[in-house]
């Protein structure tokens, strides 16, 4: 069972994109079901050579729940409840999106993008370019993927807010 998570882990392991590196994103779902039932079996497994301590299984079994409630505990997991306010980083994004015109078209990060999905034309930059009046992306992926023909209106929490120059 191991062994079929492995083509999904070294997919996303090789990556050079740092969100598929990511423990943390959805990307590594489709391996846990595989972990899960490669537990399942090495459980069974453990039990079956246990032969003088028959509780040994129920001890590893019981270290592994410990130790994944301790993993999922508002210390390491980004969903913990501290994570839902909006901070400033959030709140300057939603600043510049709210400078935006509703008629014009946008290419915006990936993770504005649902914040603007009622518009007619709504791109994940850098797709939409020429097109769209306005971008809006974090400042370190504009200084890699520059965004030419346009001129920044409007900066804040590391998020910049582009619109097109006039011809």
């Amino acid at each position: 069972m191991l062994a079929a998570a492995v083509p999904g882990l070294a997919m996303n392991l090789l990556s050079v994109d740092p969100i598929l590196i990511n423990h943390r994103s959805q990307y590594q779902s489709f391996v846990l079901p595989f972990l899960i039932l490669a537990a399942v079996d090495g459980y069974a497994i453990l039990q079956r050579r246990v032969e003088k301590d028959a509780r040994l299984p129920g001890i590893a079994l019981g270290a592994a729940a410990c130790f994944a409630l301790i993993l999922t505990s508002r210390t390491f997991n980004d969903f913990s409840i501290r994570h839902w306010r909006l901070g400033p980083d959030q709140q300057s994004a939603l600043a510049l999106m709210a400078q935006i015109p509703k008629e014009t078209a946008v290419s915006a990060n990936e993770r504005l993008v649902p914040h603007l999905v009622m518009r007619e034309n709504i791109f994940v930059y850098p797709r939409g370019m020429g097109i769209s009046s306005h971008v809006i992306e974090r400042s370190e992926v504009l200084e890699r993927t520059p965004a030419p023909g346009y001129t920044e209106s409007a900066r804040g929490g590391g998020w910049v807010l582009l619109e097109r120059k006039e011809d």
